[in-house]
């Protein structure tokens, strides 16, 4: 028996449905009708399925472009038509584009705000109707739209709002923002607008793109009014503010409207714009007003200075620095005003030194004055810098260039600086702590190095350095020599090496004094008094070693030491030579007077001066020649010391006749009458560590000058050894940098220094080119 397996069912696909062709004009009747319904709000009664069967067909049947049009052409003969006359019976467009003035503002409130709210509203609805169009016409989109390149239907409707609405004939969408723009500049003067309408208005201009721009309407329409009207607004504002306020005050109103203008962005006017408003707002109130703000006499920035306003300072300057060129106007008029108030300085110092012209300058007093005056002005700006500034370390150099600049203008600053250091070494560390010390040092050292001309200060420097080791008026070795540490950091190791060849000279004679006192006892040597000697090496101390620097007649007793101690040094250090300097030497000597016995600290010259006296009578007289005969030294330096003696406060010596100066002819008396509460009582040299006259600092300079031509020349032949051929300009510039650390030299001193070189044979021209220089070993 045969059997077949069966086979396996087949499972068909199910036909295709097409939907049953339907007439144009039927189904576009149906879909129009429903869109006008859309329109008035009466779609409770329409089905969203039919409607999309209706579409979905006429898109099937290949009618989505008459589709498209017809959808199109509906929306913009209602746009046209009922959308604009309900716009236009809401316009009130002449008391919207008045002027705002205090007499129309609140009528021009009103209108705005009708005029907005009216837009707001039939913009609103139209979105809402084209949402639900757009969703009942969805499938054309998804296939005809899209491969015919044409708009999104709702795309497509807002741009038929755009170009039937608000840039028709009429121009509404003008209107639009000129009302904006009249409500933004009530709100900023403080009256209250209906913020949410406006928000409205503007969020529609920015879904809205340009016609011409790949822009929206917002960017290229309203922002560009929206920022001349600011720029408007704040100019006559700043205008006004800033002639009847002060710069605080200014300042502060700019940042409440800063503020005001951050807020307005938050709420309305949208964050796009925020960067551009405040800077029109800044460009108004700092950018074009920076120099009347620093200037103004009565609460600029000089003013805040002079007075410590630490607040309104910090408030300036962070305003100026939202700016780009705040901080660089403030530096500038700050440079200024330094160097003015400098120059001031410098003129009342000239001043007082020229009133004294023909008389003895003070010792200290005006150089004192000069630098406490300048540390006053550097305290007070550093410190107002450091508080108020943030210590910004571009006006930190600014300042420091402006100090520069004037303390070099100064011709004397480098002795005056020297001198102030002195006098504060010598007597200002009583009673001041570690940290009082420390800050002045640090003052000094900051003082020295705004001085171009440090070679000049070295000068001075060593003079009242050694005056202060002779005269034993250290009143810290410690702080002498921490502050030569700095001034080393700050110039280099030669700046200071005979500075501290100085001190060490001073340890090195205390050891000789001792071993002195032992050779003394050793050798059974009496002597009618102490000896205690400085052996300085000629190298570092600023000493002058000409013949009349060194001739003196000493009495026989000091005679007789000298010699003993010559010869116990020789023994020690043979090979060496020892000169004998009068007068910067003192002594202790004991005089009896009529009443009492005084012990007197003087100079070494005062003591052979008094020594004539020994064995004369009180009423007798020694001429000012006899002195001068007997003593043999510099006329200049025996004036000095009998002036001490004689016309100081303390007179040991009677003169006749009576006057400060010593002339030849003068007699001098022994004063056995003298009293004085004090035992021992020193008298100083006069003018000892005075400011140099106009012909002493003439031969300092003429020394300095010199000393330079030398350097100079060092300096030259350094450079060409390692270069072995350079270029005229480019050894000038080379030579100046390396010399900047002590002093600016002028280029034809350089060029000068180059031609003794060469006839001196250190160096050549090149025998093609004259400008260029080759050493010759």
């Amino acid at each position: 028996m045969n059997m077949q397996r069966p086979g396996k069912p087949k499972i068909r696909a199910p036909r295709k449905f097409y939907p049953k062709a339907r007439d144009w004009k039927e189904s576009w009747s149906v879909l129009s009708s429903a869109i006008q319904e859309i329109f008035q709000k009466n779609t409770s009664k329409l089905s969203f399925e039919e409607l999309y069967r209706n579409a979905y067909t006429l898109v099937l049947y290949k009618n989505g472009d008459k589709l498209y049009n017809g959808v199109s052409e509906l929306i913009a003969s209602r746009l046209s038509t009922t959308i604009k006359e309900t716009l236009n019976n809401d316009c009130d467009a002449k008391t919207i584009e008045q002027k705002n003035t205090a007499t129309n503002s609140k009528q021009q409130l009103a209108s705005c705000e009708r005029y907005l709210s009216a837009v707001e509203k039939c913009w609103s609805e139209h979105t809402v109707a084209m949402y639900m169009i757009a969703s009942v016409l969805k499938y054309m989109d998804k296939t005809y739209s899209k491969e015919a390149g044409e708009l999104p239907i709702y795309d497509m409707g807002l741009l038929l709002f755009r170009d039937n609405v608000l840039f028709k004939e009429d121009n509404l969408g003008q209107l639009v923002i000129e009302a904006v723009l009249k409500l933004v500049e009530m709100d900023r003067n403080d009256m209250s607008i209906n913020r949410p309408v406006v928000k409205s208005c503007l969020e529609m201009l920015i879904l809205l793109p340009s016609k011409t721009k790949n822009l929206t309407l917002y960017d290229s329409f309203f922002t560009p009014l929206l920022l001349e009207t600011s720029r408007t607004f704040y100019a006559e504002e700043a205008t006004e503010f800033l002639e009847c306020y002060t710069v605080p005050e200014y300042l502060k109103w700019l940042n409440e409207r800063i503020e005001q203008e951050n807020n307005r962005m938050r709420h309305y006017l949208s964050t796009r714009v925020e960067t551009q408003v405040i800077g029109v707002l800044r460009d108004e109130f700092l950018s074009k007003r920076l120099t009347a703000i620093l200037e103004m006499p009565s609460s600029g920035l000089w003013f805040m200075i002079e007075n410590s306003q630490i607040a309104e300072l910090t408030q300036l300057y962070n305003s100026f620095l939202t700016i780009t060129e705040g901080i660089p106007q403030l530096r500038q008029f700050l440079y200024n005003r330094v160097i003015e108030k400098g120059r001031e300085i410098n003129a009342n110092t000239e001043r007082k030194s020229s009133s004294e012209t023909g008389k003895p300058l003070s010792t200290t007093s005006i150089a004192t004055q000069w630098v406490s005056s300048v540390l006053a002005l550097w305290t007070k700006l550093t410190s107002i810098l450091t508080e108020s500034m943030n210590n910004d370390r571009l006006i930190h150099n600014t300042i420091s260039d402006a100090f520069t600049s004037f303390i070099n203008d100064c011709p004397r600053s480098p002795e005056y600086i020297s001198l102030f250091i002195d006098d504060y070494l010598k007597k200002g560390l009583r009673g001041q702590s570690e940290a009082e010390v420390e800050q002045m040092l640090q003052k000094s050292v900051t003082l020295f190095r705004f001085v171009s001309e440090k070679d000049v200060f070295e000068k001075y420097y060593k003079i009242h350095l050694a005056k202060r080791l002779l005269n034993n008026r250290l009143s810290s070795e410690d702080v002498e020599l921490e502050l030569i540490s700095r001034l080393k950091l700050e110039a280099g190791n030669v700046f200071t090496s005979k500075m501290e060849g100085m001190l060490t000279d001073m340890r090195l004679s205390q050891d000789a004094n001792k071993e002195y006192k032992d050779y003394l006892t050793e050798n059974n040597i009496s002597s009618a008094f102490d000896l205690n000697v400085s052996v300085l090496a000629s190298s570092f101390w600023p000493v002058e070693m000409q013949p009349e620097k060194l001739k003196c007649n000493f009495p026989q007793e000091l005679e007789e030491a000298k010699d003993v101690f010559t010869s116990f040094y020789l023994s020690k250090h043979s090979g060496r030579q020892l000169a004998w300097y009068p007068t910067m030497g003192t002594a202790d000597v004991r005089v009896a007077f009529k009443n009492r016995k005084h012990d007197l600290n003087v100079s070494t010259v005062a003591l052979m001066i008094l020594l004539h006296f020994e064995d004369v009578e009180a009423t007798e007289p020694i001429l000012y020649e006899t002195l001068r005969d007997r003593i043999q030294i510099e006329e200049s330096d025996l004036k000095r010391n009998l002036q001490s003696l004689a016309c100081a406060k303390y007179k040991i010596l009677l003169k006749e006749p009576k006057g400060r100066n010593i002339n030849p002819g003068d007699k001098f008396y022994f004063n056995d009458a003298f009293t004085s509460n004090l035992a021992r009582i020193k008298i100083a040299t006069v003018a000892s560590a005075r400011v140099e006259n106009d012909h002493e600092r003439k031969e300092t300079l003429e020394k300095i000058d010199e000393s330079r031509k030398h350097q100079v020349e060092a300096c030259i032949v350094r450079v060409m050894k390692d270069r072995k051929t350079l270029d005229h300009n480019q050894l000038i510039a080379e030579v100046s940098r390396q010399l900047s650390t002590r002093f600016m030299p002028n280029p034809m001193m350089i060029k000068r220094r180059i031609e003794a070189l060469i006839e001196r044979e250190y160096l050549q021209r090149n025998a093609d080119n004259s400008r260029v220089y080759e050493y010759l070993a």
